[in-house]
């Protein structure tokens, strides 16, 4: 069973390490999409991290025979990783062969970045859970893009846009192959040198891609032609669709 204390530990001696290798071994990881992965992404990846975590080359896809899907894990001395929930129509199933499959290798076994039924099945497993966070959810079919009413921080979305109008401030939605790399990428190293760690990690995050992913749309804030902003949007899936965005 994995305790607080240990996994406090881990994930401690997991920065440290990736400061300590940053700028060699981090950066030779391959954080590129497995694209073997993204059917079964598209059928039953509804949850806000699958995009961005589990189809990443820098995690193993766990598959069990008879069961559909996988699990996203990465081996780090002698505990298995699991990262994000199953991408399955039998997610229990699933964290069950993967943890007798943990016990046949002798590693001991943590989860980040798991849901509530995921966590439901490690406790009956005899692992500790620990509540980290929650998740915010916005019903873009309620959503009022005229910003009427005070309710939900309408009020201070409707200030900021009005800065924004007033410094020439705007947002774009482009394809990211037709914005220039260098310019993203020297946004980025500028933010990161504000930072305590100034070394991009990787597991719970992966490096900029500057070509397509699927369904990833892609927003930049300019100022005149100045690039000063951006963010993506990761697809959230369900039998298919995209039925929201992280």
């Amino acid at each position: 069973p994995m305790d607080v204390t240990r996994l406090r530990f881990l994930i401690g001696w997991y920065i440290e390490k990736l400061r300590e290798v940053e700028r060699n071994a981090a950066k030779s990881l391959d954080t590129s999409l497995d694209l073997s992965r993204l059917e079964d992404l598209r059928r039953w990846g509804d949850f806000p991290v699958a995009h961005l975590l589990t189809l990443s080359r820098q995690v193993e896809a766990f598959r069990a025979p008879g069961i559909p899907g996988y699990l996203a894990y990465a081996v780090i001395g002698n505990t298995a990783i699991l990262v994000a929930d199953p991408v399955s129509d039998q997610p229990a199933q699933l964290l069950r062969c993967f943890y007798e499959w943990c016990k046949s290798e002798a590693l001991s076994l943590c989860g980040l970045e798991l849901r509530r039924r995921s966590a439901v099945v490690l406790r009956e497993l005899g692992l500790a859970i620990n509540k980290l966070a929650v998740e915010n959810y916005i019903d873009l079919r309620r959503y009022d893009p005229a910003l009427r009413g005070t309710r939900g921080g309408i009020q201070a979305a409707r200030e900021l846009r009005s800065i924004a109008r007033r410094t020439g401030l705007a947002l774009i939605e482009r394809p990211i192959d037709l914005v220039n790399p260098r310019d993203i990428f020297n946004l980025s190293d500028k933010w990161m040198a504000r930072k305590k760690n100034t070394g991009e990690l990787r597991l719970l995050l992966r490096q900029i891609m500057t070509v397509p992913e699927p369904g990833v749309r892609y927003c930049f804030l300019r100022q005149k032609e100045r690039l000063i902003g951006y963010i993506f949007f990761m697809p959230i899936y369900r039998e298919g669709r995209i039925v929201g965005y992280l």
